[in-house]
Order: structure tokens, then C-alpha cells, then sequence
């Protein structure tokens, strides 16, 4: 099983990053409720969407400060929230749309659904360290399973499986990090007052060097969103609880890519299940 699998974890890592009981039980991973992921589902077309006529930009900074001291602000605030869920969209070489629900506390838990034009959709359910994934047409390396299992016990033995590089290819879609690194821009700006899917906001843009970003945390991130560019530009609008609710990541270059992602249902319970015993294999058998 070990040897068949692991160039189709790779091709899932590819997959995915072109953007966290009983065994078939469910497991609830805060109190009763439930953040549903829909594959595909559309992501508004707000202000600063690819399209969209942008608005005028004026430098006067909000009530609460600068606006790198607001960018700041809104990585800390989000660094403090049980939960959230996201819709994103990559628009570049490749077409993705994904939705997913994620809890940051007190157990990482998420289920995405990430759906690549011409590839399929691919699935991933984490609980704790526990990664469950389905890529389209893998059931013949999974011995006819949907699901492969993959553990901490698997990175260790060198198997080239790890849990936490899967999980980090949706570090892009991780709010606390996205205000982090695009709060390391130099030239941030105030937008103005602009309302993201009836939710009052104040929308922020900048630009961030990617090559200059030294923080292991923010990085690979930085890396994934670049592509190979020197620039991040971004957009990003807050709530009056300074909270991102929309960011927009794009590069230009040879290989131009817009990377749109739409946030809400903060600190709203989430319940991830794991997939029915009987649909997974695991990565560790031989």
C-alpha cells in the first residue's frame, strides 16, 4: 500500500495547494453543530474582485491607528477564534473553487473540498493529527478505498507522507495568517468603508516582498502565494471587530495568479467526521 500511494499524495498536495470517537462515527469537536462545505460554491463578486472596478484609494488611516498597526491588529484578533469557515477561489493557470470549515481550538479539526477545472475534486478531513484525503481516481492506489489515512507515524518513517504539510496547504486560506503577512507591507493604505456581503468593513491595500519574508510561519505561505513572483499585492477588508473578511492575494509575471478568499461563520461550532471505516485505507499498511 505504502509504495503505491505516496506519488498520489504528492499529486494531492499539487492538487489542493493550487489554492485543519468511533472509527465511522462522528466526532464532535466542539459543541452540537455543524458548518457544511459545499465543493464549488461561488464566491461573491465584491469590491476588489478580478472585474470589479476598484475604488479610490485615500491614505487616511482608520480610527485605531496606521494601517500596518490595523493590519497587525486583525492577525492578532483572528489568532484568537475557535472556529471559521472559508470560500476561495484561484484564478491563474489553473481554475480552483473550494469551500471549507475549519476548528483552530481547543482540537484542529477541518473538512475542504477543493475542486481543480479538468482535475476533479479533492477532499480532505483533519482531526487532530489525523489526515483523511480522497483525490479524484486514487481508489486504485487505495486498494478500492475513497479515503487514505495518514498520521503522524507516517512522516516519521520517512515514507514521505506528512500530515502537516497537507494541512499547510491551506495556510493561504487561514485568516490570522494572511492579515500576519500582509501586515510585513510597507506601503499599506486605507481603501475606504466598503460592505462584504452585508457585513460592514474597512478595506486595506498594499503590497508585501515576498522574497524578504524571513518568518518560518509566514514563508512557505508567502512562497505558495508568490509563485516564483516578487510581489504580493493585496486587498483585504476588516469588521468592525477587526476581523478579515474578504483577502485578495495577486501576483503578475509569467505565471499571474488571483487568489480570492471570502471568510465567515466565525466562532461558529464545527463538527467533522471522520469517512466510514470501511471506505478508508491506511497510509502505514504494507
Amino acid at each position: 500500500m505504502r509504495q503505491r500511494v505516496v506519488g498520489v499524495v504528492a499529486g494531492m498536495g499539487l492538487l489542493l495547494g493550487a489554492v485543519g470517537c468511533a472509527d465511522d462515527g462522528a466526532v464532535k469537536v466542539e459543541p452540537p453543530g455543524t458548518v457544511a462545505a459545499t465543493a464549488g460554491a461561488p464566491v461573491p463578486t465584491l469590491p476588489g474582485t478580478p472585474g470589479a472596478t476598484p475604488p479610490p484609494v485615500t491614505t487616511s488611516a482608520p480610527a485605531q491607528g496606521t494601517p500596518a498597526a490595523a493590519l497587525r491588529a486583525a492577525a492578532e484578533r483572528a489568532g484568537q477564534i475557535t472556529a471559521y469557515a472559508m470560500e476561495v477561489r484561484v484564478d491563474g493557470q489553473e481554475k480552483v473553487t473550494g469551500t471549507g470549515s475549519f476548528q483552530v481550538r481547543p482540537t484542529p479539526a477541518s473538512s475542504v473540498e477543493m475542486t481543480t477545472v479538468g482535475a476533479g475534486t479533492a477532499k480532505l478531513i483533519v482531526i487532530g493529527d489525523t489526515v483523511y484525503m480522497s483525490s479524484p481516481g486514487a481508489e486504485a492506489s487505495y486498494g478500492g478505498k475513497k479515503w487514505l489515512k495518514v498520521t503522524p507515524q507516517d512522516a516519521a518513517s520517512g515514507s514521505g507522507a506528512d500530515p502537516e504539510d497537507l494541512k499547510s496547504q491551506f495556510d493561504q486560506t487561514d485568516p490570522a495568517k494572511l492579515a500576519a503577512l500582509y501586515a510585513l507591507s510597507t506601503d499599506a493604505v486605507v481603501v475606504g468603508a466598503e460592505d462584504v456581503g452585508g457585513v460592514a468593513t474597512t478595506h486595506y491595500r498594499g503590497t508585501v516582498d515576498a522574497a524578504a519574508v524571513t518568518d518560518p510561519a509566514l514563508k512557505p505561505m508567502a512562497q505558495q502565494l508568490a509563485g516564483g513572483a516578487p510581489k504580493i499585492a493585496f486587498d483585504l477588508w476588516t469588521d468592525a471587530e477587526g476581523l478579515p473578511r474578504k483577502a485578495v492575494s495577486t501576483v503578475t509575471g509569467s505565471a499571474p495568479m488571483t487568489t480570492t478568499v471570502v471568510f465567515r461563520d466565525y466562532g461558529k461550532p464545527v463538527t467533522v467526521s471522520p469517512p466510514p471505516a470501511s471506505e478508508v485505507a491506511d497510509f502505514g499498511q504494507p
